[in-house]
């Protein structure tokens, strides 16, 4: 009996141990899979492919794995593999309605970029599944709209059109079905004729066919005629998504140069989301300008008030004056897309035998991907604008070529595309080339660089080193471009001569005081005017945002400046300023001055971050400096008065050797003695940086004739407050001309402690 029951507890502890072993990978797989899923919801695709392919290897048929690797290559646009993915789902489930979806998908793009006959029996396979599915389930998913884009691959743009509707009343819930229909009826009014298009769209019961007649009415630059039918969509009570007619509504506004009202329009729609449709209607204007990393975070919102900020911070982040009224970048935006819409429309097939990188040299950014609507030149030109410099040759043995060239700026390197029609392109299919090799080709760059020159005659040994140089510069190129976007002022905008600084003081009630002075010449506002011209219009502006975009302050307004006097134009210069009262933290900080009354008018301006220490510890320091032409006693209030004194700024830090440098700044949290004194000193050190060039030195000179090359000056103060204001008027007549830092050390000699500040200025 003894023996009995020993058996049997041996038995069940294999039993039981056995069971855990076998269920340990279950556990992992199923939390592989969990986070796999995860990752893909937050569009992670390369971590979510690692996840799966590790649950793949613990089960190679599980389901769950090979649909998460199926839909993460389909992503990828590998669909090949993709398709054995989700074949390997049907051999053990035929009926697996999405596995079914997605094979059908893989038929239809892989069909694509195949010839005639092959192309056909894709489809048909692709035809087959997205029907098998919907003859279980007619609202699995957006299989109708895949059904939909299948027929347009197969030119069938009333049937695309038709399915489009099918989809949007059994999934209204999709974003796809929507956004879907508005882009079918685009291909319609592409790819049919005119009168034929018009009669058609007019015989539609749709309001959706409604606003194709007026998009058609637009793309023939009949504004009166389109913007009659938007409006009336707008003000009736039909069943659609106003969105597409809203931003068509934006786009006439942009291309007949209200840029107010357009831009009235585009907010009107960001304002409205409501819906993943609503925003993604908005994405389709905008993402052929994104990042990766702006995509990836587009991807992951949820919530109207998440996209609504998207777009806001978007194109925050982009506009140079973003303290005017209007977003001069959205605008340009508009207007490239206009532009782009006429000249580098392709909406056809983009297949490796058409594309001239044979060698896949390129890498394009995840954003490249999600363009169905231009040729790579209409892409580089929506991102930055016309080129600096083009080039291209018409040799009568050369395919279609150009490239074009845009020049370094401070904000952004050189870049260099090389756009041609390949061999076995058709149509509109500009295509980047990381490589040229045609000589006629080559002679029409000559100028652009030497890399030219040295392929057109190099030795067959030299040849591939040279041909390397112009391919990296190319992938260096794009890689760049495609995450990189930028504006570009008209013809109608030119540069306005002006400086600025800016100065930050200790506040109230735990705030900073934020400063910030501009001047700009007067004789730089009376540039090429009549000499009796004596008005200046100055429209002007500044912003502080948080780090996040957060508006925190806005000054925004026009001025007439009767020239010479205005009271705020003084040593030959108008000079005017900001104050803003804000917490201690990190700021965006941007001002502008354009002076209207000139065609082209003139523009100056910043925009960068800031950080505003926090002088309200009980920390012993020194405000920053502000450099003046004159301080003295004020009354009352004024754009230059601080602290009962009147400070003129001198934006250009640049003086008059023979006038006394004026200086002005703030001492916090000086240490009292019993008796509540202070007692301090204060020393100022002039350093030469930079002689001015042609300058000669002062024989006994201070600076010249081989003395000091820097100078100090050290007074001891005392006072009745931890806090010390404090001016004074440098003469450095003695000094040379050049550039010089002064350095201001304030010794608390209560506390034994010291603090400085420090700021560069120009002696003439």
């Amino acid at each position: 009996m003894k023996f009995s029951l020993k058996i049997n507890l041996i038995a069940g502890f294999c039993l039981s141990f056995v069971a855990k072993v076998s269920s340990a990978p279950e556990a992992q797989y199923d939390s592989l899979v969990a986070k796999g899923q995860r990752l893909f919801a937050q569009y992670q695709l390369a971590e979510a492919h690692k996840a799966f392919e590790k649950a793949h290897r613990l089960d190679r048929r599980a389901r769950a794995a090979l649909i998460g690797l199926g839909k993460i290559e389909v992503e990828w646009e590998k669909w090949g593999k993709a398709d054995n993915r989700f074949q390997d789902v049907l051999k053990r489930d035929p009926n697996d309605l999405e596995a079914n979806l997605y094979r059908g998908i893989c038929y239809r793009e892989n069909g694509k970029f195949k010839a005639l006959l092959l192309r056909k029996w894709d489809f048909d396979n692709a035809a087959e599944k997205f029907n098998f599915v919907l003859g279980r389930d007619s609202s699995f998913q957006d299989t109708i709209y895949q059904l939909a884009v299948l027929e347009r691959y197969r030119d069938h743009y009333e049937k695309a059109i038709q399915l489009g509707h099918t989809a949007l009343r059994l999934r209204p819930d999709l974003s796809s079905s929507a956004v879907g229909l508005c882009r079918f009826y685009r291909y319609y009014l592409d790819h049919t004729g005119k009168e034929e298009a018009a009669k058609w769209l007019q015989a539609q019961t749709s309001p959706y066919a409604r606003y194709a007649l007026g998009e058609q009415y637009r793309l023939q630059r009949k504004f009166a005629e389109a913007d009659s039918g938007f409006r009336a969509l707008m003000a009736e009570e039909v069943v659609m998504n106003k969105q597409c007619v809203r931003l068509a509504h934006t786009r006439i506004y942009y291309e007949q140069g209200v840029a107010a009202a357009g831009q009235e329009s585009f907010w009107n729609a960001v304002n409205a989301i409501a819906s993943p449709a609503d925003a993604d209607f908005i994405f389709e204007e905008v993402k052929y300008i994104l990042s990766d990393e702006e995509l990836q975070h587009y991807r992951q919102l949820h919530e109207p008030r998440q996209w609504q900020e998207f777009f806001r911070i978007m194109w925050s982040r982009r506009d140079p004056t973003p303290a005017a009224g209007l977003n001069v970048r959205l605008a340009e935006h508009y207007r490239r897309l206009n532009y782009a819409e006429k000249h580098y429309a392709f909406d056809g097939v983009r297949t490796h035998f058409n594309n001239p990188d044979k060698l896949s040299y390129l890498k394009y950014p995840q954003a490249y991907k999600l363009n169905h609507e231009f040729n790579d030149k209409g892409l580089v030109y929506l991102r930055h604008g016309q080129a600096d410099d083009t080039a291209l040759n018409v040799g009568a043995n050369s395919e279609p070529n150009e490239s074009w060239r845009y020049f370094k700026t401070p904000a952004s390197a050189e870049l260099v595309f090389h756009f041609v029609i390949d061999e076995g392109a058709v149509g509109n299919n500009w295509r980047l080339t990381p490589l040229l090799n045609d000589p006629e080709m080559l002679e029409a760059r000559l100028s652009w660089g030497t890399v030219y020159y040295r392929l057109l005659t190099a030795s067959p040994v030299e040849r591939m080193g040279v041909e390397q140089e112009m391919i990296s510069a190319s992938t260096k190129s794009v890689e760049i471009g495609f995450e990189t976007d930028r504006h570009t002022w008209g013809k109608k905008t030119e540069s306005l001569n002006a400086s600025f600084y800016s100065a930050i003081f200790k506040g109230e009630e735990g705030r900073d005081v934020l400063e910030l002075y501009y001047a700009i010449p007067v004789n730089e506002l009376a540039r090429g005017r009549e000499p009796t011209a004596n008005e200046a219009i100055l429209e002007k502006g500044m912003v502080l945002r948080t780090l996040g975009y957060q508006e925190i302050h806005r000054s925004d307004r026009q001025v007439k400046l009767a020239l010479p006097s205005h009271p705020q134009i003084l040593h030959g210069l108008y000079i005017d300023g900001y104050r803003v009262s804000v917490p201690p933290d990190s700021y965006l900080v941007a001002f502008h001055a354009r002076q209207i009354d000139v065609e082209p008018s003139r523009l100056a301006g910043y925009s960068g971050g800031i950080a505003l220490p926090n002088f309200n510890r009980a920390n012993f320091t020194v405000s920053d400096l502000v450099l003046a032409f004159e301080i003295e006693p004020a009354s009352g209030e004024g754009v230059f008065v601080r602290n009962g004194l009147k400070i003129v700024p001198n934006p250009y830090k640049s003086f008059d050797r023979q006038k006394p440098v004026m200086l002005y700044f703030e001492i916090y949290h000086l240490k009292p003695e019993a008796n509540g004194k202070t007692a301090f000193t204060i020393e100022y050190t002039v350093q030469l940086l930079e002689k001015k060039k042609g300058a000669l030195g002062k024989i006994g000179g201070v600076f010249g004739g081989g003395a000091k090359s820097k100078i100090s000056l050290s007074t001891e103060r005392e006072g009745d407050s931890p806090t010390a204001l404090e001016q004074i008027g440098l003469d450095l007549s003695k000094a040379e001309a050049g550039e010089f830092e002064l350095t201001v050390t304030v010794k608390d000699r209560h506390a034994k402690k010291e603090a400085k500040a420090a700021s560069r200025l120009t002696l003439n």
